[in-house]
């Protein structure tokens, strides 16, 4: 498919001005210097606006056709549900093998080599660098990738990132964990410009805490039999909701809004507390 790709595409461009350029003055020297040759002065001239024309035509057509060509072959999605995790952390790459599970792109990048070494042995797709390096982008295979969720353990590079991702994801799918100050207390948080992951209250080391407690991440079908008020109360209020897969595979990243079409069956991503065993 993407050698179809490559052979459609067929702009034309500066090498044909150029070309185009030296024939044109080539052919108004003869002309000039021979008389029998007059009568070709007036299509030389022609020969460099008649080439911008194409080269605007062409570029213009397959401009305008190729996104379609692509979706026809199966290389672009116009909906792309996969993720860019920047931070590899036990938690993320938790929750990126969920992801997995469900058929969903996921790519890590982390400037840890340990992190990035066991991301890659759980057969995650993991990159060890910058998430604000410019290979990242150039380099790294984000094919089915729509979202930045920054969940570093920095917080500047968490907002850095959200704001080098927007003009490919926009600012609606870049997302980043809340600050917090040194002091403990909770930063303010201008909300016009962030994109909050999973609620203000929720911070890298709030939820690193609850990892470290024994919570993991788990996902729960939500059906008629089995609704949102029940999964709450068997975790007694506990758990985390992350993320929501819906029955028509959009995903949503849970930020201070509610859950999504509760009437809908869906698919709970979430950081659960252990379950204590009933013993008889």
């Amino acid at each position: 498919q993407e050698r179809v790709f490559l052979g459609f595409l067929a702009p034309r461009g500066i090498v044909s001005v150029a070309v185009t350029s030296v024939f044109a003055l080539r052919l108004l020297t003869l002309t000039s210097n021979n008389e029998s040759l007059s009568t070709f002065t007036a299509d030389a001239e022609k020969l460099v606006p008649v080439v911008f024309l194409i080269i605007v035509g062409t570029v213009s057509f397959y401009g305008l056709t190729a996104s379609w060509i692509a979706r026809l072959l199966n290389l672009s999605d116009s909906d792309p549900q996969g993720i860019l995790f920047a931070g590899a952390s036990p938690l993320v790459r938790d929750i990126a093998q969920e992801m997995n599970k469900h058929g969903i792109s996921v790519t890590l990048v982390d400037t840890n080599f340990r992190n990035v070494s066991l991301a890659r042995q759980q057969g995650l797709r993991a990159y060890c660098s910058s998430v604000l390096a410019e290979q990242i982008e150039e380099e790294a295979d984000l094919s089915g990738i729509g979202r930045l969720l920054a969940m570093t353990s920095n917080d500047e590079v968490n907002l850095l990132a959200t704001k080098e991702y927007i003009h490919l994801f926009g600012r609606m799918n870049t997302y980043q964990l809340a600050p917090k100050r040194r002091d403990g207390s909770r930063a303010s948080l201008d909300k016009s410009t962030l994109h909050i992951l999973f609620g203000e209250n929720w911070n890298e080391e709030s939820l690193q805490e609850l990892w470290s407690n024994g919570y993991r991440i788990k996902s729960t079908q939500i059906k008629s039999e089995f609704t949102i008020k029940d999964f709450h109360d068997y975790y007694d209020g506990k758990a985390l909701v992350l993320m929501v897969l819906t029955s028509d595979r959009r995903l949503y990243i849970m930020t201070d809004a509610k859950i999504p079409d509760k009437k809908k069956e869906m698919t709970l991503i979430s950081l659960v507390p252990p379950v204590k065993k009933v013993t008889q």
